[in-house]
Formats: structure tokens, sequence, C-alpha cells
């Protein structure tokens, strides 16, 4: 669990009260279960960590400015990155190619060959 400070600047205390209520509509669904929410730091604009609202959020008040502490949990505590689509058309035998990935965990590629010709593809390795 971890927790950012955050705060609203609105022009009075009626719209601190509507942006407090949209928060908490955006972090719990219609059931009140904290919704799964993706978190981006501005720092790595390109990873996203998956995390949920857990606990209170006591709102400090002064006219329209509203501070809080956020609480968040990562059940999955890794960074998420886009999704990279490498596509190539194979014209000739022996062909190569090679997969190169940024990211902290091992991950297998996923490959996926299609035949647009009318030859039988066989001894793919």
């Amino acid at each position: 669990m971890f927790e950012l400070e955050c705060a609203f600047v609105t022009r009075n205390p009626r719209e601190l009260q509507q942006r407090i209520t949209a928060l908490a509509a955006h972090l719990v669904d219609s059931y009140g279960r904290p919704r799964k929410l993706e978190l981006r730091f501005d720092v790595q604009p390109d990873r996203y960590w998956i995390v949920r609202y857990a606990g209170r959020l006591p709102v400090e008040r002064v006219a329209g400015l509203g501070r809080f502490t956020l609480p968040l949990v990562a059940y999955d505590p890794f960074a998420y990155g886009p999704d990279r689509v490498y596509e190539t058309v194979i014209t000739q035998s022996p062909f190569s190619f090679t997969v190169q990935s940024d990211g902290d965990v091992r991950t297998p590629p996923v490959i996926v060959l299609t035949n647009i010709g009318t030859t039988t593809l066989n001894q793919i390795r």
C-alpha cells in the first residue's frame, strides 16, 4: 500500500464538494467496490500500474482548497507498458527476426504467423 498527497484547488466550497463527489465515483463502482485503475506518473508516461483505492478519504477543507491523502494498493507491483507490434512480410527462406524487450520482467513474445499465399508452410522452427 502507498499514499499519494493530493489537493483540489477550486473557486468555492460547492465546487470543491462536486470534485470530491466525482473522485469518489471514479474510485469505486456502483456497488461501492474499489475499481481497478491505471496509475501513471509524469516521469514515466509510457508505463502504468494497476491500483485500487484502499482506505478512507478524509478531506481537509479550507474554502475552495481540499487536501487529502489518497491510499492506493497495487496487488500486482509490476509496471505495464504499451504492447509493441512488429509486422513483416517474409518472402524468402531462411528468415530471422530479433525481438527486443525494454521491460524489467521476462515475458515471452507472442508470435503469430499468417499464410496469405497458396503454398502450404512446412517445417517452421
